[in-house]
């Protein structure tokens, strides 16, 4: 007959909970501002305007990003136009799917705050390292004690 198993000991256990393969640590960073579309109707507009320069703050999206976010606005804007069609039950379907597609989309970017906890802003490179910068100011207090 078979044996009953035991219980894992806790390093295995942690072992098989944290895998560096799943979870890389350096990932590409997207440079750059997303180009803002012409195509968009008001309400794309205006969901761009208030979501993505604050995105662009916080250094989680980039110039690569661009079709992802004006896919999202696309979808908002399709969403807010069925939204505002004369209220019939055929247009329930099409506004239900419009704005699951918004919120598919949306989630890559952290609009809702389940999916904020899943995204880790990326830290802005930094233009001149502090090596560099001290070796700076250490000539610059030779010159002014030599000169």
């Amino acid at each position: 007959m078979g044996e009953t198993r035991g219980r894992k000991p806790k390093p295995a256990h942690l072992l098989k909970k944290y895998s560096p393969d799943r979870r890389p640590e350096a990932v590409p960073q997207a440079t750059g501002d997303p180009v803002r579309p012409t195509h968009l109707t008001a309400e794309g507009f205006e969901l761009w305007d208030k979501v993505v320069p604050e995105l662009v703050e916080l250094n989680i999206v980039g110039h690569l990003d661009t079709p992802q976010l004006v896919a999202m606005c696309e979808w908002w804007q399709e969403y807010r136009y069925w939204a505002k069609e004369i209220p019939d039950h055929k247009n329930v379907q099409a506004k239900a799917k419009a704005y699951q597609q918004f919120l598919t989309v949306s989630a890559k970017f952290g609009l809702t705050p389940h999916d904020r906890r899943k995204i880790k802003p990326r830290a802005p490179k930094e233009s001149v390292s502090p090596f560099a910068q001290f070796l700076a100011a250490k000539q610059q207090l030779n010159n002014g004690v030599v000169g």
